[in-house]
């Protein structure tokens, strides 16, 4: 840091507060000083995307797991199907470790009952 551009409001052990300070221009070009209602916006903004995320799983020793996710909302209740989570706009699987969608799953439902109906006339 150069000395010669600094400004300095107090010195260790005896910090100062600035206050009254106006709003900072938020620009990509801008050099002004923001103030804590600007950080505290941005800080707000940054929590409501947040809570919208996907975020992976913590481990009980409080490091990422990057093979788990669990989605927010409701836990589904199996004795009332109500609940839970939907992902919408699943593309189709293709490799074998992909997840299949609601069309996939149809289709093969669909293919069983032919195939059972079709063992059932031999039978």
């Amino acid at each position: 840091m150069n000395p010669l551009s600094t400004v300095s409001v107090g010195s260790r052990g005896h910090e100062r507060t600035i206050t009254n300070v106006a709003a900072g221009r938020v620009t990509a070009d801008s050099t002004d000083a923001i103030n804590g209602s600007q950080l505290f916006a941005t800080n707000s903004a940054i929590n409501t995307l947040d809570q919208g995320a996907v975020k992976y799983d913590i481990n009980v020793d409080g490091t990422v797991n990057y093979n788990s996710v669990t989605l927010g909302g409701d836990t589904y209740d199996n004795s009332t199907h109500t609940g839970g989570t939907t992902i919408t706009n699943v593309a189709d699987g293709v490799a074998p470790s992909d997840a299949v969608n609601f069309s996939q799953l149809t289709e093969t439902n669909n293919n069983v009952t032919i195939l059972g109906d079709t063992i059932n006339n031999f039978a």
